[in-house]
């Protein structure tokens, strides 16, 4: 890839980010207490205890971060902490079955967003954006252990 399009590529970019961040495109939750509830709500009849570490590690996210987002979470009525169920040191986390709809009005208000996208772009550009956004994360996650970053 040339110079060029390396520019191009990290402008668009981060138009989209600061586009993202700018609108406030979610109300009630940040992007993060968005991904952790997402994380939740699509493991939650699973039968797995999810952990705060469980979470970390899915998204790449410090401890000291995620403590602040479950917090704010808690704090919401979103989620709660609890004891693990096999292993009482275990401290782990759920939604709280009549307060999942917090979640879900962001969820629905950022599938309107999606609506809007497809609109714009139609529907098979839109599901060739979503393939290139998927192999683009793939990239950058495959370069985190490299020493180029």
């Amino acid at each position: 890839m040339g110079d060029e399009q390396k520019e191009e590529l990290l402008n668009a970019w981060l138009q989209m980010s600061l586009c993202v961040r700018g609108n406030r495109l979610l109300k009630n939750l940040s992007l993060n207490e968005v991904a952790v509830c997402n994380y939740l709500y699509r493991n939650r009849n699973s039968g797995e205890e999810i952990t705060a570490t469980q979470i970390c590690d899915e998204f790449r996210i410090f401890k000291s971060q995620m403590n602040k987002v479950i917090s704010s979470l808690e704090e919401k009525g979103v989620i709660e902490r609890y004891q693990g169920l096999d292993d009482k040191r275990k401290l782990c986390i759920r939604l709280i079955e009549d307060k999942i709809s917090i979640y879900l009005d962001e969820h629905e208000h950022v599938l309107q967003i999606m609506d809007a996208v497809e609109k714009s772009l139609g529907k098979e550009n839109t599901a060739q954006l979503a393939k290139l956004m998927e192999m683009a994360t793939a990239a950058v996650n495959e370069l985190q252990g490299d020493s180029k970053l």
